[in-house]
């Protein structure tokens, strides 16, 4: 697993990079209350960004990053 820090106007962003899943789309567990061990990730990361997205790099790694707001 590989993490990387940036810092845009106001936001600071997070880029997660680790062998996911290899399709395209993002994996969120459902919403039940369940004891799923995959997927709970992106949904707290949703809940606590200003954006977020994922795509799938070169040999089945995926790339996860945040936009988190900055606040001074």
């Amino acid at each position: 697993m590989r993490v990387r820090l940036g810092f845009g106007d106001r936001f600071v962003r997070v880029q997660v990079i680790d062998p996911g899943t290899r399709t395209a789309a993002p994996c969120y567990a459902a919403a039940t209350g369940g004891l799923e061990e995959s997927g709970r990730g992106l949904g707290i990361v949703a809940a606590l960004s200003i954006r977020y997205g994922t795509e799938v790099l070169k040999r089945g790694h995926r790339l996860v990053w945040v936009d988190l707001a900055a606040t001074l």
